[in-house]
């Protein structure tokens, strides 16, 4: 015997496939739906399923922005100073990976970047605790950037230390 879906759980099913989409399209105006993987994507769409940290990590970086840019002209300022300071990390994460033979992606992931441009952590040992793999002296090289970009006008986003 068969018996029917009940309507609620009909509901529940709906509402986490339209949280899904909702992840997707956000991740897809910033062309970064392919930086997270599938898994993650229908992780996280109701409560008893966290997201995962790659997830949880673009979907912060986007819904910042997009707060951000909200905020008229002194919004979307903020919001290009924050990609601004991610470019510097992405050319800072490059140079190392080239020092050290390695690829980008294992010195630090793309998620993790985007934390760091958004946590903007000025101590080495935060961001070796973070999961930035790099020498002490690489570390302490991130964390000047990211000092000097903070004195040079860049707005704290998150609670760096």
């Amino acid at each position: 015997m068969v018996l029917p879906v009940p309507a609620a759980v009909r509901m529940l099913e709906e509402q986490a496939a339209a949280k899904v989409e909702e992840h997707k399209a956000a991740l897809a105006r910033h062309g970064m739906l392919d930086k997270v993987p599938a898994s993650e994507l229908c992780a996280g769409s109701d409560a008893s399923e966290p997201p995962g940290p790659v997830l949880r990590a673009m979907l912060n970086w986007v819904r910042t922005l997009d707060q951000y840019r909200k905020g008229g002209p002194a919004g979307e300022a903020r919001a290009a100073r924050l990609e601004a300071l991610y470019q510097e990390l992405q050319a800072w994460r490059l140079e190392q990976a080239k020092l050290l033979r390695l690829s980008p992606e294992s010195l630090v992931p793309e998620h993790l970047l985007r934390t760091i441009a958004y946590v903007q952590p000025v101590s080495s040992s935060a961001l070796i605790e973070a999961g930035v793999r790099v020498p002490q002296k690489a570390a302490e090289q991130l964390a000047a950037t990211i000092a000097a970009w903070k004195a040079a006008g860049g707005t704290a986003v998150g609670g760096g230390g």
